[in-house]
């Protein structure tokens, strides 16, 4: 016969083996099951990341809202800001406007659209927004930048071609010579007419 010394010892070597098997089989399952789902989460992640840029880059020209986002890809407003947190180290409202304003310096360099119509055609929901946002990102403002722009057009074209003042004013989108005129030499200290003979003597 036993004696409850030993059925004690039984019973406690019994539990100890239970609680050593328990311990290994989470062990065995966080290396199992953890990774692996890790490793998925961030697959689908940086899957669903991806998608969405592209969708925002295609779609540049529509009004995109954090709301449209969540919508269109079935998800929670705290998910997109913790996928855009994670990887871009930005907001997603953030990047969308500052995609927005990087392709409204593409259309002042390449066409003849006014301040009202590049605001219009990327879904700002006014001017007054679009200018107060694009001289935050840039520095300065946005009939600043398409100054320049035009400036630089016109210098080339004083440079390299013999085209009138008169039409270089027009061709780089000024009402009239004397206000282009007024412009150049803001920027440059000198008049066109000064700047292309000043050339003309370097070559």
């Amino acid at each position: 016969e036993l004696s409850n010394d030993n059925l004690y010892s039984d019973d406690l070597s019994l539990c100890y083996l239970k609680q050593l098997i328990i311990q290994m089989l989470r062990l065995d399952n966080s290396h199992f099951h953890s990774k692996p789902t890790t490793h998925m989460q961030q697959t689908y992640e940086n899957e669903l990341l991806n998608d969405i840029l592209l969708y925002i880059d295609n779609n540049i020209y529509e009004k995109i809202s954090v709301s449209t986002l969540c919508d269109h890809f079935c998800i929670s407003t705290s998910m997109l800001h913790s996928l855009f947190r994670k990887n871009m180290n930005n907001t997603a409202k953030n990047y969308i406007n500052e995609l927005k304003l990087s392709k409204s310096k593409e259309l002042i360099r390449n066409s003849t659209h006014t301040l009202s119509e590049i605001s219009e055609m990327l879904g700002f929901s006014s001017i007054h927004y679009f200018s107060k946002k694009f001289k935050a990102v840039n520095g300065f403002g946005f009939k600043d930048y398409l100054n320049k722009v035009r400036i630089n057009h016109s210098e080339k074209l004083l440079i390299e071609t013999n085209k009138s003042i008169t039409d270089i004013a027009f061709e780089c989108g000024y009402i009239n010579s004397n206000y282009f005129g007024d412009a150049f030499k803001h920027l440059n200290k000198v008049s066109p007419s000064v700047f292309r003979k000043m050339h003309e003597n370097l070559s």
